[in-house]
């Protein structure tokens, strides 16, 4: 398949994807033949290396690379033997995307977005237990932090991909608030956010800034699979630090005081 197609594809199923986070932004629209395609959440090191060694010739990636990745693998991007394709917020909020693919497999329904949130109800009786494990068996993941009272019922859920429990991401616990949400799923969990759950009595569920991707890449490689059947997929599976903070720089954005100290009451 031509990569300017395989590109037209992903348009179509993310309308918002600017090649900005693309290692080589004008690849895309070449007629150069791709027939082997890696997807996954992060491009670390390791995925680079493995796609390489694979055949790989075009990573769809939903983070961006970062300029951290190590040789050999900043080497083989640079050479360009492997080009890699961020999709990022293209991917969040679109129907077949990272929030949308989760809160179906999660039994969440009646989706709507609400500026970058997408807001969706439970069954009646469904319990902060039940809505904890159904989020551990989508992501595969034993253990995620959380607030909020195991038994108390969930009706109305937002959703964001991203940071979203740093204190400069307030904005997101007011909107989900006023929207009569009662719990909230996002990740990188902190004290600010805590205290805003408890005293607000707002149930939170950190799901991993990178984790929470997964069940939507993994459904994107399904998509292409059907629209692309000119190539064949390969899923790989290594995330930026484990799954908890995406990037370090999130850390410098507050200090501890701040985050302790936050003023949550005003």
């Amino acid at each position: 398949m031509e990569k300017h197609v395989l590109l037209d594809i992903l348009k179509k199923l993310a309308p918002g994807l600017s090649t900005q986070d693309f290692t080589n932004p004008n690849a895309g629209m070449t007629a150069e033949i791709v027939s082997k395609v890696g997807i996954c959440v992060d491009p670390t090191g390791k995925n680079i290396e493995n796609a390489v060694k694979s055949g790989v010739e075009v990573l769809i990636t939903y983070h961006p690379l970062y300029d951290e990745v190590a040789p050999p693998a900043a080497v083989a991007v640079q050479k360009r033997q492997l080009q890699i394709w961020s999709l990022h917020e293209a991917w969040d909020n679109t129907g077949e995307g990272v929030i949308y693919t989760f809160a179906k497999d999660i039994g969440v329904t009646d989706l709507y977005s609400k500026g970058e949130l997408v807001i969706g109800t439970t069954n009646t009786g469904f319990r902060f237990r039940e809505l904890i494990e159904s989020c551990q068996r989508s992501l595969g993941q034993n253990i995620l932090s959380y607030s909020g009272d195991l038994k108390q019922n969930v009706t109305k859920v937002a959703i964001w991909a991203g940071p979203g429990f740093l204190p400069n991401y307030r904005k997101f616990w007011e909107l989900s608030l006023a929207e009569g949400c009662d719990t909230v799923l996002s990740s990188e969990l902190t004290l600010s956010a805590l205290r805003y759950s408890r005293m607000h009595r707002l149930k939170f569920i950190d799901l991993g800034h990178s984790l929470l991707a997964k069940p939507g890449m993994l459904h994107l490689m399904e998509l292409l699979k059907d629209h692309a059947p000119a190539c064949s997929f390969q899923f790989l599976d290594d995330l930026y630090a484990c799954n908890y903070y995406t990037n370090c720089s999130f850390a410098e954005q507050f200090t501890e005081a701040e985050d302790i100290f936050f003023e949550t009451e005003n």
